[in-house]
């Protein structure tokens, strides 16, 4: 018995519209957050072969006294869980707003995502709609995985889709995290979606930490886009892989979900970062991601060509200054004392005037151009300055949404919403913003904080893998 609607909760912060979904463990309703009148989906921990609910106080009770601290264990589960999802910061994990606890139970509220799951979708889709949303969904296992954690659900029925058309994964409701060596630090059992889930959920054999598991389960969903049709059962593929229909996909598509799907989780990539490389060459994209890595000359020649292209006067601007390519394109740049520890330009690198977008650069341009006259790429800790110490006001200037950043001395700058360029592409333009530092997250070299910006999530600093044919905007700082 789920909650009717009307109920309210947390005093009548919240109130229940009407019943999203069940599962084994919870409930999800569709409520109203009264004051902002904005809509959320609240989760309920609801154990649906154990706990009971009285209709008329909707407090939820366990009849059986040998199963109440098998509920308890299980709701003190739930609650780590949405504490560690609402710490997660990425623009495709879904956000958590709130957590706590009533009717003898637990709830969390997240943002509420009308436009359906990827499983509402008219199937199959575009070869480049569908990689684009893996591409998506890849980045928040990514995410997951290194903090040690693995997600056991991916499907597309647990990807939501935003306003924009971003894929947001949901439901971590059976993720397991572990330690620092590999070992289990949660028990929840282990759940199977038919079709979804690799052989050794089936057998309970994810005590250890393995991405192969959530891999099996990312090229099942891309096998389910492109082709509208569900992957036999894992034990069934084990028996006959020709099972799998791929007779609508190319070869080199087909190739890369089979070597995801195999039964053997050697036999699949043993990280996101090695499915993106299988992914990159499969759609023919290999020659690119692998001169990013063997040749910065080569780099640099591209850039001249396509500088060449755009502004004749900008490749004679390169040879008279060999180590300012990106700033061949000069643009009006003045700096803004905003309070901080640094000044701030007041336009993105490529743009004449605040409401313009600029230019898209991957993070080796930004980072190894020497941009003159004392300005630089911000370091994590000077973005994190800027989103602490300021007043962030959303606005639109000529057209153009972004924020108005207040510094602690009352002048301000403008950060528009650019979204970021994929291919010929612009994606979400209107919507958000990727800025890159100059601060890498660990030391494994693969990954640097950007700023990000949107208008629907928390302004906030983000680890980011920056070999990717993702192109970020720039904005310059100086002493």
């Amino acid at each position: 018995m789920h909650l009717k609607k009307g109920a309210v909760l947390e005093g009548g912060k919240y109130r229940i519209e009407r019943l999203l979904g069940q599962g084994g463990f919870g409930i999800t309703y569709l409520a109203v957050q009264s004051g902002l009148e904005r809509k959320v989906a609240i989760k309920e921990f609801f154990m649906k072969d154990l706990c009971n609910r009285d209709a008329e106080t909707f407090q939820v009770s366990v009849p059986s006294s040998g199963s109440q601290e098998l509920v308890d264990k299980f709701k003190k589960k739930f609650l780590k869980e949405a504490q560690m999802i609402s710490e997660y910061k990425h623009p495709n994990i879904v956000n958590i707003h709130d957590v706590f606890e009533e009717n003898g139970t637990a709830y969390y509220v997240m943002s509420y995502l009308e436009c359906g799951s990827l499983a509402s979708l008219a199937l199959p889709l575009s070869y480049d709609m569908a990689i684009g949303y893996i591409r998506q969904i890849a980045s928040a296992l990514s995410y997951i995985h290194r903090r040690n954690t693995i997600h056991l659900d991916v499907k597309p029925a647990n990807v939501l889709i935003d306003r924009d058309g971003n894929a947001v994964l949901i439901d971590f409701g059976i993720s397991k995290r572990y330690d620092g060596h590999g070992g289990q630090t949660s028990t929840t059992p282990v759940g199977v979606s038919n079709g979804y889930a690799p052989i050794e959920q089936y057998s309970q054999l994810v005590n250890r930490f393995t991405p192969a598991t959530d891999i099996y389960s990312l090229g099942a969903t891309l096998y389910k886009l492109l082709t509208g049709i569900t992957p036999p059962e894992s034990s069934l593929l084990v028996c006959d892989p020709d099972m799998l229909d791929t007779s609508s996909l190319s070869d080199s598509i087909a190739g890369l979900i089979k070597k995801c799907l195999s039964p053997n989780m050697a036999g699949r990539p043993q990280d996101i970062d090695s499915f993106l490389d299988l992914l990159d060459e499969a759609v023919g994209k290999s020659s690119v991601r692998n001169s990013k890595k063997k040749s910065r000359n080569l780099r640099w020649w591209m850039l001249i060509v396509v500088l060449l292209l755009c502004d004749a006067g900008a490749l004679i601007y390169f040879k008279s200054n060999p180590e300012s390519s990106i700033a061949a394109v000069k643009e009006v740049r003045e700096s803004v004392d905003l309070g901080l520890s640094v000044k701030w330009a007041t336009c993105n690198v490529g743009a004449s005037a605040q409401d313009e977008k600029g230019n898209y650069l991957s993070w080796e341009e930004a980072s190894e151009t020497n941009w003159g006259d004392g300005w630089r790429i911000p370091t994590m800790e000077e973005c994190r300055e800027l989103i602490d110490e300021c007043t962030w006001t959303g606005t639109v200037q000529n057209g153009v949404t972004g924020y108005i950043v207040t510094g602690p001395n009352g002048n301000s700058i403008f950060l528009p919403f650019c979204g970021f360029r994929y291919g010929n592409a612009i994606v979400h333009p209107d919507a958000s913003s990727n800025y890159w530092t100059s601060t890498f997250y660990d030391e494994s070299l693969d990954f640097v904080y950007v700023l990000y910006v949107s208008k629907y999530a928390d302004v906030s600093c983000q680890e980011y893998r920056y070999i990717h044919d993702e192109l970020f905007n720039v904005r310059l700082v100086k002493e």
